[in-house]
């Protein structure tokens, strides 16, 4: 399970990267006009963080789902609502 936590969020800070970088390209085309990689590799680096962070968010998101969706099956299954 932490295996593809990780792996998914690894996933998704790089595709990220690569969305930003061909997608939004006025995101970081000031950069490139003056040749300044420092700012370039700095903008790449906050596109994989921003993906980063919104896989988690995600992640935690959908794991909540998982959680509530058990409580609410063994609930409704206790006091005979729902058969299995």
């Amino acid at each position: 399970m932490v295996k593809i936590l990780f792996s998914i969020t690894c996933y998704r800070g790089c595709h990220n990267s690569y969305n930003k970088f061909f997608v939004q390209t006025h995101a970081y085309t000031p950069y490139l006009e003056q040749i300044d990689l420092w700012n370039l590799l700095g903008a790449i680096l906050w596109f994989i963080g921003w993906g980063l962070v919104y896989s988690v968010i995600s992640q935690m998101g959908f794991f909540a789902y998982l959680t509530v969706h058990q409580f609410g099956r063994g609930f409704l299954v206790t006091f005979g609502i729902m058969y299995r």
